[in-house]
């Protein structure tokens, strides 16, 4: 897939929760983006581009989330409504359906690695073939969102000493497939604790499109893939391959 680069105008911009900011942007056909996928935006002042996760699509609107972190991204929150953003898309590979005979689905989000589940979770919703079941975690409740956009939903708050590993271990679970999104610790855990499922990692990208290697992640004997790239989507069994080596 070709990757274009477009200048974007910022239809919406709000703060949805403590330092996490909401961004639709509008201004391309959006539609050869794909949930799992990421944008990368030139902020002006800093050399390196910011990458951010796609959190929803249709054909005429992009919208993304993200949260303060650092002079880049505060300086990112600062933009109004109507600026363009330079922007690179779509980058790396996303989310792709489960094997057929797969019935039971949990979703399974920590903190900012929670948008890129959501358009993803409303299109599976869609499908009309899947028992979706979603596990949210957050570091408090201040920090949360998006909670009412998801049925069947469990959360989980650090500050009550509870996160999502620990639900899933209280519950019955008859979880088949997982797609995940969240801190490493958390992804980590979940591709020891599930066979089958997709991941979406996060690393610190150089550029964005495979040029620099900076971000390449062990998944076999001899084998590495860019986050960037082959990436951000790795399955329960490659992570699970780079902990056991």
């Amino acid at each position: 897939m070709s990757i274009q680069s477009n200048f974007l105008i910022i239809k919406k911009h709000e703060q949805i929760a403590k330092d996490t900011y909401l961004m639709e942007l509008i201004g391309q056909d959006f539609s050869k983006c794909s949930y799992g996928q990421f944008i990368n935006i030139l902020i002006d002042g800093f050399f390196l581009r910011r990458p951010i996760s796609i959190c929803d699509i249709s054909k005429e609107k992009l919208t993304i989330v993200y949260k303060i972190f650092g002079d880049g991204t505060k300086k990112l929150s600062q933009y109004v409504e109507g600026s363009k953003l330079n922007c690179l898309y779509p980058l790396g590979n996303g989310f792709t359906l489960p094997k057929a005979d797969i019935s039971n689905i949990t979703i399974i989000g920590g903190g900012i690695g929670i948008p890129p589940l959501l358009g993803w979770y409303k299109y599976l919703d869609t499908l009309n073939k899947y028992n979706l079941r979603v596990v949210l975690g957050f570091n408090n409740k201040e920090d949360s969102f998006f909670v009412e956009n998801f049925n069947n939903v469990s959360v989980s708050y650090a500050s009550d000493n509870k996160n999502v590993i620990d639900i899933l271990k209280e519950d019955k679970d008859e979880t088949e497939f997982i797609y995940s999104c969240g801190p490493t610790s958390m992804l980590n855990a979940l591709a020891l604790k599930y066979e089958d499922g997709q991941l979406l990692l996060e690393e610190r990208m150089g550029c964005g499109f495979g040029a620099c290697m900076g971000c390449s992640k062990r998944v076999g004997l001899d084998n590495y893939k860019r986050v960037c790239v082959e990436g951000p989507m790795f399955t329960n069994e490659e992570v699970r391959y780079d902990l056991n080596n």
